[in-house]
């Protein structure tokens, strides 16, 4: 009996002893996981284990396994889009721990309302609104307006009212992006009882003319409302005016110009004077000793002592064949065939700006880019600014010669360029586009504008559609630097794709065009409106069988005789 008891005892002691044992010290805990968010991407990150040892982690993120050694797991994302993440520590001998699972969303960016801005009108004319939104999510607006007799579409933006009665009105616009942000802007119109708005007709049309050149100017008419600006035909075509002169250049010999000029007023849809001014010039004829047409000028010819080089008998001149453009004109004064200087101000330089169509303009109306201002200058072509009015690129006009610069067009382009995710596109002066990723159902992308690798600009576009980037240059705000036509997005066969079929760009590296500047031996003397005009300096020497620099590629060679 005793020696059962025993047994028993001993049993019981060692039963107690298992029980008492501790953990292995190699079994996970599981991680502690935090994360951050922001536009576009979520990083998440967790704590090493101080108890028990780790060997790596299994990283489960929206139903993809991974094992990895780092404590971190960083993503990116489309807009709104959910993170589903479960993180285990893994011991080889031991196995898992328990998982640890977040669940995270990108954040919601706020959403802006623009295009509203307060307007006056007389009563019967019609108030016309075009709200645009901002939202870097790329989210689809929904409009709103809280007038119900404005006709208003709410997927648009657009409406239009049209006041009865004069007084003070205010109409609020909304927007939401469908994911809890809104916005709103209020329009304050001001309705008058209707008053003349038809401006006076312009007077005074007069002339100057030149070698081949007609500049005409005119007066603004006294009676009748005011006058914004002028609609000029000129030759069959029409130019906007806010200025009260046009020059006619690259007239052929006895060329004619032939003018017409209307006075605007803008209230309301727009308002044309009644009459207007008209004339018809012809540019001075060819001389019989030939002052133009030959890049050769030959004393032993006769010919003209004053002689002009344009683009026609100069090719290193700026000329765009397409359109039939150029700017610059060259003229030379000597004092007789044995002259062989170039007295001081008697070669003279002008160039004007001229309107030349985007390469890339299709699609519809509102895609289209329109015209910008091309000057050729010493030789080179060069940017000169936008007009608002012509082009769908910018909302108010831009003159580089406004505040004396200019700037180097370094792309002008249609052609059509396929971008896979993660590629780029590069540009001039070491710019360059890159796609960061596609969404194919959704039509749009998120891309990366990088300028010597570094990242200036970030957006989400649809397609089709424009992407412009701005920067402020000098005195100039808001310029357009880069302006590319993002066509479509599609699924290639090897990676996703996307169409670029339009491109424009100039020079973040302005060139001065001060009164007074140098350049060789010529000196501005005025830079205003659209055109630059220069003379030498100096007394300029023809020795023989030289070369002489007159200015940027522009040189002289002198023959040997």
């Amino acid at each position: 009996m005793n020696k059962c008891i025993k047994y028993v005892s001993i049993l019981i002691m060692l039963i107690a002893f298992a029980a008492a044992m501790p953990a292995s010290a190699d079994t996970p805990n599981a991680p502690t996981v935090t994360s951050d968010t922001g536009n576009f991407w979520v990083n998440h990150s967790w704590n090493a284990d101080t108890t028990g040892d780790t060997d790596s982690y299994n990283v489960s993120v929206n139903g993809v396994e991974n094992s990895i050694t780092n404590r971190y797991w960083n993503d990116t994302y489309y807009a709104h889009a959910w993170q589903n993440i479960t993180v285990y520590a893994f011991n080889k001998t031991d196995g898992l721990s328990p998982g640890i699972q977040q669940n995270t969303q990108i954040p919601n960016n706020p959403i802006t309302i623009t295009g509203i801005s307060d307007v006056v009108v007389d009563v019967g004319a019609t108030v016309h609104v075009d709200c645009n939104a901002n939202d870097v999510d790329g989210d689809t607006p929904t409009f709103s307006c809280n007038r119900t007799d404005f006709t208003f579409d709410t997927e648009t933006g657009i409406g239009s009212w049209t006041p009865s009665e004069s007084g003070m009105y205010y109409v609020d616009f909304g927007v939401s992006d469908g994911y809890g942000d809104h916005d709103n802007a209020t329009m304050e119109i001001t309705v008058s009882d209707a008053a003349t708005t038809r401006p006076p007709d312009p007077e005074n049309l007069e002339n100057t003319t030149g070698k081949y050149w007609v500049e005409y100017t005119w007066d603004e008419g006294d009676d009748g409302g005011d006058t914004d600006g002028y609609n000029v035909s000129l030759n069959g075509k029409w130019h906007n005016r806010t200025t009260r002169s046009i020059n006619a250049t690259g007239l052929d010999p006895s060329g004619w110009a032939n003018i017409s000029v209307w006075a605007y007023n803008k209230s309301g849809d727009g308002t044309l004077s009644a009459g207007s001014v008209s004339d018809k010039v012809q540019a001075p004829e060819e001389p019989s000793g030939y002052s133009t047409g030959f890049r050769i000028w030959d004393a032993a010819k006769n010919m003209d002592l004053d002689y002009m080089w344009d683009a026609r008998s100069y090719t290193g001149f700026y000329y765009d064949i397409d359109d039939d453009i150029s700017t610059e004109a060259l003229n030379i004064h000597l004092g007789g065939y044995n002259d062989r200087t170039i007295d001081e101000g008697n070669l003279t330089y002008i160039t004007t700006a001229a309107d030349i169509d985007f390469e890339y303009n299709d699609g519809n109306a509102d895609e289209k880019w329109g015209s910008y201002k091309v000057i050729g200058f010493m030789a080179e072509k060069y940017f000169a600014g936008y007009e608002d009015e012509n082009t769908s690129i910018v909302s108010e006009d831009i003159k580089f010669l406004s505040k004396d610069v200019l700037s180097k067009v370094l792309i002008d382009e249609d052609e059509k360029h396929m971008i896979s995710t993660g590629a780029s596109l590069e540009l001039k002066e070491g710019y360059e586009l890159k796609i960061i990723q596609l969404d194919i159902d959704g039509g749009q992308a998120q891309i990366e504008l990088l300028k010597d690798g570094r990242s200036v600009d970030t957006d989400i576009v649809r397609s089709p559609d424009t992407y412009v980037y701005a920067e402020d240059l000098g005195k100039l705000d808001d310029v357009p630097l880069v302006v590319v036509h993002i066509k479509s997005v599609f699924a290639g066969t090897e990676s996703d794709m996307l169409t670029i079929d339009g491109i424009f760009q100039i020079s973040d590296d302005l060139i001065p065009v001060d009164t007074g500047e140098d350049y060789g031996e010529m000196e501005i003397k005025s830079a205003s409106g659209y055109t630059i005009t220069m003379e030498n300096s100096d007394d300029i020497d023809l020795e023989e069988d030289e070369i002489v620099d007159i200015m940027g590629n522009l040189k002289f060679l002198v023959a040997d005789n």
